[in-house]
């Protein structure tokens, strides 16, 4: 869980949207840190439907 300590340490995909990558699963987080908060867009596959997030934000 190292987007909780280290928010700004992953890929940014889309303005301060950002994408954790969990390394024992094809999965990753998307999410964006808003003052004192980590708002989660979305936990998904990454090799299925890759943009499906895109409609959350």
């Amino acid at each position: 869980m190292t987007y909780l300590f280290h928010p700004k340490a992953w890929q940014i995909l889309e303005g301060d949207i950002r994408r954790c990558l969990i390394n024992r699963f094809p999965f990753g987080i998307i999410y964006y840190k808003k003052e004192n908060q980590i708002i989660i867009l979305a936990v998904m596959q990454l090799n299925r439907k890759p943009d499906y997030w895109t409609s959350r934000i």
